[in-house]
């Protein structure tokens, strides 16, 4: 299949933008068109929708889907090509680099065993950070 060529807009940068001022975080699209909408910019919430969407088919952005079928969210892509998993607090929306040789551990075991490659660089574990957990000690995690 063809690729389609994606171009460089205006609101496409603003969305950019969002992204590389958290690099460590995880964006719903309203909270990615919120942020402009408080800096001023005036970008409507389905181009906001459509230009993470072309930043995460350009590998600009990490897209990642939410618990049990939930919404999108959008991240900067790692810039090193190094396998790793993300930790997403669920609370926050903080993402947390994973880089453990457990993650490569349980990778080579579900391939030997189960004959199932996992595209670690694309793992995502959900959970509470640790910032969140002691801020919420008896709350349970969302859903």
């Amino acid at each position: 299949m063809e690729r389609r060529r994606t171009y460089d807009t205006r609101q496409k940068r603003l969305v950019r933008s969002v992204l590389v001022q958290a690099p460590d975080r995880y964006f719903s699209v309203d909270e990615a068109h919120f942020s402009l909408m408080e800096a001023g910019e005036s970008v409507g919430r389905t181009t906001v929708y459509r230009a993470l969407e072309a930043l995460a088919d350009d590998g600009f952005a990490v897209k990642v889907f939410g618990p049990a079928g939930g919404e999108s969210r959008y991240r900067l892509a790692p810039q090193a090509s190094r396998a790793s998993g993300q930790l997403l607090c669920l609370v926050c929306g903080r993402a947390l680099p994973l880089d453990c040789g457990m993650l490569d551990d349980f990778a080579q075991h579900v391939q030997s065993h189960h004959g199932f490659e996992i595209d670690t660089s694309r793992t995502v574990l959900y959970g509470r950070c640790s910032d969140c957990r002691s801020r919420q000690p008896d709350s349970s995690v969302e859903r």
